[in-house]
């Protein structure tokens, strides 16, 4: 989701998932994947994504656009400072 100048990314939580994404802490790459402890409100993170494509998402009983739209992505690193 896109808000002014925010961009906000679904990072799913189960730990297979959570366990493939490459996390960098303390300068050097994690082998188990997100530390979710790490992450709490106001860390700042690099993100780096993979931008897959954009839906726009119609409205449920005709073919007109919504107004709402959702960015397809995939977490491919993140980066902790």
């Amino acid at each position: 989701m896109i808000r002014g100048s925010e961009i906000h990314l679904y990072c799913p939580t189960q730990s297979e998932i959570m366990q493939s994404v490459p996390f960098f802490h303390n300068d050097m790459w994690s082998t188990t994947g997100i530390q979710k402890e790490l992450l709490v409100a106001g860390k700042q993170v690099r993100i780096a994504v993979r931008i897959q494509g954009i839906s726009f998402l119609l409205q449920q009983n005709s073919d007109i656009w919504s107004g709402k739209y959702r960015i397809q992505h995939k977490i491919l690193s993140i980066l902790l400072k």
